[in-house]
């Protein structure tokens, strides 16, 4: 029986690699014009993710899909009421109590993470 061929781009090959740490495969990586940033022990691929500007000015990262596109440069209050329809619920206040103890950017990110699974689902329907 033949042996099936492997599918996976070569990138996403390159990528996977040099995440289990195989200094060849960094190598390649960074020569195929990978960015990688280093936290902790580790190294990640930043090459799929856009540098934007938060809502506070700040540098940040996206990964340029349709719906990080549309949140880009929001506040907080403007995420929960894209959220709020989204996700079909009448009331704002609900989803905030949810993360009220949570930072802004992370209630931010829980925000787009809930809209992407929702948005997500909707399409498989």
């Amino acid at each position: 029986m033949a042996k099936a061929k492997n599918s996976t781009p070569k990138a996403t090959q390159a990528r996977r690699a040099a995440s289990k740490g195989t200094y060849k495969a960094r190598n390649a990586l960074l020569a195929a014009g990978a960015r990688l940033k280093k936290v902790g022990e580790k190294e990640f691929d930043l090459s799929d993710y856009v540098a934007v500007k938060s809502a506070g000015g700040n540098s940040s990262l996206d990964n340029g899909d349709t719906l990080a596109k549309k949140l880009r440069g929001m506040d907080v209050e403007a995420v929960y009421k894209e959220a709020a329809k989204v996700l079909g619920r009448d009331e704002v206040a609900a989803l905030r109590k949810r993360y009220a103890k949570l930072n802004v950017g992370m209630q931010r990110m829980n925000m787009g993470n809930r809209m992407r699974a929702a948005l997500r689902t909707d399409k498989a329907a």
